[in-house]
């Protein structure tokens, strides 16, 4: 199966001068992980990254929204999570055929 997993995003939104989160889970999601680390000035720091790709006919995440796979609770995300960088739809003929998001 080309989208085996499922995703638990928290769309952020402000509210006023604070976060709030709204938490969704997804299915039909494909995580794609880096995992390493870089050099750096005191040590090693990390290079964890990823590529989510999702299946929706609407935007399902944006920039500043965090990700975790699998089904996970809680009204703020883990701190574990993955940031949203970027976000593109793939589409053809104009309908979108699936989302991808650039995650770190």
């Amino acid at each position: 199966m080309i989208y085996p997993h499922t995703a638990t995003v928290w769309r952020r939104r402000e509210e006023g001068r604070t976060v709030a989160w709204t938490r969704t889970e997804l299915g039909r999601c494909r995580l794609e992980p880096t995992f390493g680390a870089k050099p750096g000035d005191r040590g090693d720091e990390s290079a964890r990254s990823a590529d989510l790709i999702c299946k929706s006919r609407g935007k399902p995440f944006g920039k500043g929204d965090m990700v975790a796979m699998g089904t996970v609770g809680g009204d703020v995300p883990p701190s574990d999570a993955f940031r949203v960088e970027s976000v593109s739809m793939v589409s053809i003929g104009g309908a979108p055929l699936h989302w991808e998001a650039e995650l770190r």
